[in-house]
């Protein structure tokens, strides 16, 4: 992918414990300004400056049924928060049909997860979107960053055609 002009560049900031597969970035070497490793108050990823006010969220599959169910108070409360966030996305890296499925790693019934799901987005407006696969730039993810109207626009404009409408 062809390169943003230096003034349109904005850093990607992922935190620290986002240990286990994070997203990689490389296919969209020279778009952003860089992307930073750091300790974020809420959320996997963000913006540089724009933390108070960007949050994204990653979960695989057995994550998610583990957060949902084992770490529910805990996980609950931190969509509570992302919900006050203007931009915020909850990225399940597993189709939605596999989401909707029996779990080999889990007794969990999938209606379960699903409905939590469906109460986030419809409860506190906290939209989630699966993905076919992990790597970042496919499936349905391209939505990641879209700025919105509570999101200051100035030198994110060229954001929407790589993450959000189509």
């Amino acid at each position: 992918m062809a390169a943003r002009s230096s003034e349109h560049r904005v850093r990607l900031c992922w935190w620290t414990r986002e240990k286990q597969n994070p997203f990689d970035f490389s296919r969209f070497d020279g778009w952003f300004a860089g992307v930073e490793k750091k300790t974020l108050k809420l959320g996997d990823y963000s913006i540089a400056t724009l933390e108070d006010s960007c949050v994204v969220e990653r979960k695989d599959l057995s994550d998610l049924v583990h957060s949902l169910t084992a770490e529910r108070p805990v996980f609950v409360q931190r969509l509570r928060l992302m919900s006050a966030y203007p931009q915020r996305l909850l990225v399940i890296t597993a189709a939605l049909s596999t989401v909707k499925s029996s779990y080999a790693f889990s007794d969990v019934n999938p209606n379960r997860i699903m409905q939590s799901l469906i109460a986030a987005l419809a409860g506190w407006n906290l939209p989630f979107v699966c993905t076919e696969t992990h790597e970042l730039g496919r499936g349905d993810h391209r939505l990641l960053l879209v700025p919105g109207p509570s999101l200051p626009l100035a030198g994110l404009e060229w954001l929407w055609p790589v993450f959000g409408r189509q």
